[in-house]
């Protein structure tokens, strides 16, 4: 993944935007009112954090690779 987002960037910014949004839905769910709290319910926060994680990871090598690109242009 991260050799495919050093070559196009644009990749990196729409992984960190999909990769945020379902990252921000998981972490929101919630038990229903009414309903008891279920034992697997926790997994969820689990893995919207880890996907908030690989968005933020995404974006910051996106972020680089813009910011060296740029620097090689500049020193030709």
């Amino acid at each position: 993944m991260t050799g495919l987002i050093s070559k196009r960037p644009y990749v990196g910014f729409a992984t960190s935007i999909l990769f945020g949004a379902l990252g921000m839905l998981l972490i929101r769910i919630k038990p229903l009112p009414g309903q008891p709290a279920d034992r697997v319910l926790w997994l969820f926060g689990v893995v919207g954090y880890f996907a908030l994680f690989v968005a933020l990871a995404s974006l910051g090598n996106a972020v680089y690779a813009v910011w060296v690109n740029n620097s090689k242009k500049n020193r030709k």
